[in-house]
């Protein structure tokens, strides 16, 4: 009834914003009910004689029914919803003036005007109407004191029941709105349930379109990077050597503006679930200095490390996300000094048995940034002036990402600054100290290839990827290392050869057709029950959003590599798998 009732007094107008829409509705009922009241008082007081009264009734019938189609003339909603509050306090104030004024049956119906107000037109109309109400009452009140003289047009027993009526139409009026009230709050409610659907629909469909671009970019970094560095353990001269090195820091540089976005692009969707793996800390620390000033003219500006002699050789903690905002935080330093030094330092401040908290410094010579800007500075695409931006370039979103990804591993990050002087960036992270952790000397590619590193002799490996530069590249790498290597193209291909031959480890690509790399290693799993055979499968792929990292753990896989994957890489991984003839030995405190 309601909808149609809509439909005749509104019409295709109905396309107001809430809260317009909900008192537009409330509007349309209420003049209903103003109308419906009409044919109830008018004979009632004309049986009475109070010509005067009915006459009132009747022409308060007729604005109601012209102002509910004014809605469909167009006149503004909020317009026609003050004139029927006025409409009815006007009805009730007329005919209080003819019936005994004080003592009038329809005063009764003041302490409604208020209410209707609040719905009508929202709160702060409602406190005027209020205040107009009890002066109307009050004014009344002491007219009747005053001996002022009102007129009476009713008289005897009509007069008790016009008061029962009007007591009769407050509650009955009092309950319709109530329920129009509810009603316009279960409509509201269902709005709003639609659009957390929509909400969810849409975060769903950007997670899955993270996904996908992270594939879809990440990939083909990793053939560049890859290949590149693969090209650089072979004989080059010098010039060649140069051209290559330069195309691997672009691509890696590409690869850390990827790892950015996305993680922008991620933002709040979803928690960030760290990837617990061991890493030597003075070693990550210096290739990730060397990773971001390969570039830097070492006549002008000298990059250092320092760790403290306190700080363990081997931690436990999400070395990739370390390295993100560790990158971030050299970049920005390189790029904002000319001249000087940047110079990394880390060291511990406090330590509890195994659990330990690092503090990583970034200090710089550079530009600085002046006191005025400095809390700023962690916000979303801010530089210290648009100067700044067309000066250095950059998107202004270092430090955005390295502050939140340092509060997701529950650190802190601040920095201090001083205009022409430089700047210092600093940020806490807790880790776990690796007991068990291998000793190993300098883990660079070179020295890889040349020395081997302790590896098993003949590891036999099961590349499962279907992309043939990403086979070609792990081919390539692999070999390097002494390891014999086979390559199955898909998921049943994998299967297959995991049955019919032995293998030492599988490296297991994720987004393949078809069966994918979750799929294919729960069938290899499957087929494991019952054997006291279990092959050691890791994850390659090139989604890094959050989340991955645990899927793969729910998998039962027994790691996770991200691309783009260098040789360094493969030596960790096949390190912390257990092929190595190399001695373990306890990690010095």
């Amino acid at each position: 009834m309601q909808q149609a009732l809509l439909d005749l007094f509104v019409g295709d107008s109905l396309s107001y914003k809430e809260p317009t829409r909900t008192q537009t509705v409330r509007a349309v009922m209420f003049g209903v009910s103003l109308l419906v009241w009409v044919p109830v008082f008018v004979p009632a007081y004309a049986l009475a004689g109070a010509w005067t009264a009915t006459a009132i009734f009747l022409v308060t019938g007729s604005i109601s029914a012209l102002g509910l189609f004014a809605f469909r003339w167009g006149v503004s909603p909020r317009a026609v919803r003050i004139g029927l509050m006025f409409l009815f306090w006007g009805t009730i104030v007329g005919v209080a003036f003819v019936s005994g004024g004080i003592e009038a049956p329809a005063l009764l119906w003041l302490p409604a005007v208020p209410i209707i107000a609040v719905l009508l037109i929202g709160p702060p109309a409602g406190l005027r109407w209020l205040v107009l109400s009890c002066g109307t009452a009050i004014a009344f009140f002491f007219a009747h004191q005053n001996g002022v003289t009102i007129r009476q047009e009713v008289h005897g027993a009509i007069l008790l029941w016009l008061h029962l009526a009007s007591l009769c139409g407050i509650i009955i009026c009092a309950t319709t709105l109530t329920i129009v009230f509810k009603q316009s709050e279960a409509a509201v409610q269902g709005h709003l349930k639609e659009a957390l659907h929509r909400a969810d629909a849409g975060s769903r469909a950007k997670s899955e379109f993270l996904t996908k671009m992270s594939h879809e970019l990440r990939t083909p970094i990793n053939g560049i990077v890859g290949m590149v560095e693969l090209a650089l353990t072979n004989e080059v001269n010098p010039e060649q050597r140069g051209y290559l090195q330069s195309a691997k820091e672009a691509a890696e540089g590409l690869a850390r503006i990827v790892d950015n976005v996305l993680s922008v692009a991620e933002g709040d969707s979803a928690p960030l679930v760290l990837q617990q793996t061991k890493f030597h800390v003075r070693d990550f620390v210096t290739r990730t200095m060397e990773s971001s000033s390969s570039q830097v003219d070492s006549t002008k500006l000298k990059v250092s490390t320092i760790v403290a002699p306190g700080v363990p050789e081997m931690v436990v903690g999400d070395r990739d996300r370390l390295a993100q905002v560790l990158g971030n935080l050299i970049d920005n330093g390189l790029k904002f000094t000319n001249q000087g030094e940047v110079t990394v330092t880390v060291d511990v401040i406090s330590r509890q048995r195994d659990s330990l908290e690092l503090r990583f410094s970034v200090c710089d010579t550079g530009i600085g940034i002046a006191k005025d800007q400095q809390e700023r500075m962690f916000e979303m695409f801010a530089q210290a002036d648009s100067s700044t931006s067309r000066s250095y370039g950059g998107a202004g979103l270092g430090l955005t990402i390295a502050k939140s990804l340092v509060n997701q591993m529950e650190g802190q990050i601040w920095l201090d600054s001083e205009p022409d002087q430089g700047t210092t960036v600093t940020f806490t992270v807790p880790v776990t100290l690796d007991r068990t952790a291998i000793s190993l000397r300098k883990e660079t590619s070179d020295q890889v290839v040349e020395a081997n590193l302790g590896l098993k002799p003949g590891l036999r490996i099961l590349v499962v990827d279907d992309n043939r530069v990403n086979q070609i590249l792990m081919r390539g790498l692999l070999e390097k290392l002494g390891c014999e290597i086979s390559i199955a193209s898909d998921g049943p291909d994998a299967i297959s050869r995991t049955d019919r031959e032995a293998f030492d480890l599988v490296l297991m690509d994720i987004e393949m057709p078809g069966m994918d790399g979750f799929e294919t290693t729960a069938r290899i799993r499957l087929r494991e029950a019952g054997t006291n055979s279990r092959i050691p499968i890791i994850a390659f792929t090139a989604n890094i959003v959050a989340g991955y990292e645990r899927r793969c753990r729910e998998a039962d896989m027994d790691g996770y590599l991200g691309k783009p994957i260098q040789l360094k890489d493969l030596v960790d991984v096949l390190f912390r798998c257990g092929f190595s003839d190399a001695p373990i030995a306890s990690t010095p405190e």
